[in-house]
């Protein structure tokens, strides 16, 4: 409707079909289809809220709002809470009771709030100036229920049977003036930090934020993601919100199988970091134990060849007498993820590479004497 997502360069939610990550939970029940409004692309960063603000107009409803994996169903008196199994796709994780019901003609704001070490959804009574009457809220932690961060696809509401008026629905994350942007695949996000049940904080990634601070850092990870005409498309979106002065673009990991594809849209990338007046900056690449070295030495040589500030993780893991194998303590058990030890030789490279970034505002260093 008109009055939806007024601000001022808001990105709409589209009213459009099912997400292709979200399971057959989500789509026909009892032969109604979902009216289902989803936001214009996935979007991954670390912190991010949703509300979504309704008025219930029928007595027996059923909703849905959230992300592909990880998003609650809303009845009456209780709510479904849903997340990632450990194939990656939405399973239940519990189903619990409200502690108010939800009424015909009452206003509710519904969500979640997500950050780096936990994820709380929310049910929310409210007045017409937002004031909280009654409120449901549960909240998860990394380290007890990490699938439930894995928060991967489209923020999305849906309403799968009664009636609701929807007055606005929004996406916001927790940044003030960033400078620094970071996207990149499961070394950025942790996953494997994350599904171990190990604090994230010692990605190398989470080292940096917590010098610059975190305000000023967008950390955007996904497992598996690389080098696409779908991470474009989405990274034309993301990037677009602050535009910082730095960008890291740590992909590449899982693009061995096909470099060309890895260089043209790296290029295509670059391209609209350097129309934006932005500065990129590459990583190299690792060795992966499920793949040959001859692509993490294309990549990498291409990466030197550019004339553009890059950040040398290949170095900073690698044995010296031998860059196709990682040094001791640094892989993870499945032969290509980094270790908390990994991920800290990771950050001293940064700062080894990427030092005008910590001269950018006369921060200090002191995080690694911590």
């Amino acid at each position: 409707k008109d009055e939806i997502n007024t601000f001022e360069g808001a990105i709409p939610f589209y009213k459009e079909g099912i997400s292709n990550l979200r399971s057959d939970i989500l789509d026909k029940k009892d032969g109604v289809q979902n009216s289902l409004f989803t936001f214009s692309s996935n979007v991954y960063a670390d912190e991010l809220s949703q509300e979504v603000i309704i008025r219930i107009l029928s007595d027996d409803i059923d909703l849905s709002v959230g992300k592909d994996l990880g998003f609650m169903n809303i009845y009456k008196e209780r709510v479904d809470i849903y997340k990632s199994n450990k194939d990656y796709q939405a399973a239940l994780n519990e189903s619990l009771p409200l502690s108010f019901t939800l009424n015909k003609d009452m206003l509710y704001s519904i969500g979640f709030d997500k950050r780096e070490d936990s994820v709380s959804f929310f049910i929310r009574e409210i007045e017409a100036d937002k004031n909280v009457l009654k409120e449901f809220k549960r909240t998860y932690s990394a380290q007890k229920d990490p699938y439930q961060l894995l928060m991967w696809g489209k923020p999305f509401f849906a309403v799968r049977r009664g009636e609701v008026k929807l007055l606005d629905s929004w996406i916001t994350a927790p940044f003030h003036n960033p400078v620094l942007s970071i996207f990149g695949d499961s070394f950025v996000e942790g996953t494997m930090l994350l599904i171990n049940g190990i604090d994230r904080k010692y990605r190398w990634s989470s080292m940096l934020t917590s010098v610059l601070g975190k305000e000023r850092c967008l950390v955007d990870g996904k497992g598996g993601e690389m080098m696409s005409d779908e991470f474009i498309n989405r990274f034309k979106i993301e990037n677009s919100w602050y535009k910082t002065k730095y960008v890291i673009l740590a992909l590449g990991t899982n693009n061995y199988l096909d470099v060309e594809k890895y260089k043209k849209y790296m290029l295509q990338a670059i391209s609209i970091l350097r129309n934006n007046g932005q500065i990129p900056v590459l990583l190299t690449v690792t060795p992966r134990k499920d793949r040959d070295y001859e692509p993490v030495k294309l990549i990498n040589d291409w990466i030197k060849s550019m004339n553009i500030k890059y950040i040398d993780m290949h170095e900073a893991v690698t044995k010296e007498n031998d860059p196709t194998q990682w040094r001791d303590g640094y892989l993870f058990y499945d032969g290509i993820h980094p270790t908390p030890n990994g991920y800290k030789a990771m950050y001293e490279q940064v700062l080894k590479d990427l030092p005008e970034i910590f001269k950018e505002d006369h921060l200090s260093m002191s995080y690694q004497n911590s």
